[in-house]
Formats: C-alpha cells, structure tokens, sequence
C-alpha cells in the first residue's frame, strides 16, 4: 500500500476514531470497526477518486441441467477447458 501510495486507515496513525476495541476478546482478535466508520473518515481523510480494477473473466452460468451433468461427466481432462453439457453418453457392456 505504502509502495503504491494507496489511500490506507489503520488503527494506530491515521483513522483511530473509526476502529475501537471489545473487552470480550483477547488483543489483537476485539478489533472492530463499522463501513459506514471507515467510510466516513476515508471520505473525511482522502480525496477519493475513480480508479481502474482490475477485472476477472469467468465462464458463462449454466443452466440447473448443464450443471449436473458437467458435475458428473466433465466435457474433458483438462480442468482449464469450459465444461460443455453432454449430449450422448455411450457405456460399453
């Protein structure tokens, strides 16, 4: 975070009031805080600013059907190949 100059609130330097402790825990595992706190200090704190995320591709949903039967009969061997519902199932006697 430091490195990249990210915007950061901890509990010691920067953004106490939006973090408190609770007796029923033992340090450092009592340590709280509420979105709406950090949300409100970040804003208070930090000029906020559109940033680019980055993004992660995932495979398209399947239906209730297609998911059953990919679960039971993967299309391949390889697990990065997208599963593909079969269509004939063929069991030699």
């Amino acid at each position: 975070m430091q490195k990249q100059q990210k915007p950061d609130l901890d509990e010691i330097s920067n953004a106490g009031g939006a973090f408190w402790r609770e007796s029923f825990r033992k340090a450092p595992h009592n340590l709280y805080t509420k979105l709406s706190k950090v949300t409100e200090t970040a804003a208070k704190r930090f000029t906020m600013e559109d940033e680019a995320l980055p993004a992660f591709n995932f495979a398209p949903l399947l239906t209730e059907t297609e998911t059953e039967v990919s679960a039971i009969m993967p299309s391949t061997s390889d697990p990065a190949a997208p599963n593909v519902a079969a269509t004939r199932i063929e069991v030699p006697l």
